[in-house]
């Protein structure tokens, strides 16, 4: 079961100036926006760029980027790292319909 890089999550305060800096200063291309939650990069790999003051997840006060892996069997992925070591905030769970993450 491969684990594959999808994107990563950066906390940022200001959505404007964070948008502003991925595309017109590195020159990626902005994928979604809203005033929560956007989306830069690419269709393979991308970078989320979240306002940190709207989460109430602990994670975002630590305000560290949060680097996601896809594969194609969570339940199966999660035990297997889990048996290895690997500590996750959260065993499997859906952050909406058809989505899961650990």
């Amino acid at each position: 079961m491969n684990l594959f890089p999808h994107h990563v999550l950066v906390w940022v305060s200001d959505m404007k100036r964070a948008i502003t800096f991925y595309t017109n200063i590195l020159g990626l291309k902005l994928i979604s926006e809203s005033a929560d939650f956007s989306q830069v990069g690419g269709e393979k790999f991308w970078i989320a760029l979240q306002i940190s003051a709207t989460t109430v997840d602990r994670r975002s006060k630590s305000d560290c980027p949060i680097i996601v892996f896809k594969t194609n069997d969570i339940e199966q992925k999660y035990h297997e790292l889990k048996t290895k070591g690997v500590k996750f905030h959260k065993p499997p769970y859906d952050v909406v319909p058809g989505i899961r993450a650990a």
